[in-house]
């Protein structure tokens, strides 16, 4: 009886974890453009790795990093761009 409740008590532990995971996760997650750029820091340090380790040649690692740079620009130019259309347009003197 008691392995039947401790089996119990951790089937019920898993599910109130996966079932609240997205809860959790999407409390302390920050602004899309700020996971985006962790993410892009991430994979930049994972390509270094890989060049480091030998996996990818220098020509390859160059490629991916300017991939990776231009793909961090798209992903702030837009977002400056909406930060100007946000701010009050200046008043125009007549």
């Amino acid at each position: 009886m008691t392995i039947f409740l401790l089996a119990s008590a951790l089937l019920l532990a898993t599910a109130l974890g996966v079932v609240t995971w997205p809860l959790w996760a999407r409390r302390g997650g920050g602004a899309p453009l700020q996971r985006d750029v962790h993410v892009m820091g991430r994979q930049l340090r994972q390509l270094r790795e890989l060049h480091a380790g030998g996996a990818l040649s220098d020509e390859q690692f160059a490629a991916s990093k300017a991939q990776l740079e231009r793909r961090l620009v798209d992903a702030l130019v837009p977002a400056a761009d909406d930060a100007a259309a946000a701010r009050p347009a200046a008043r125009r003197s007549a």
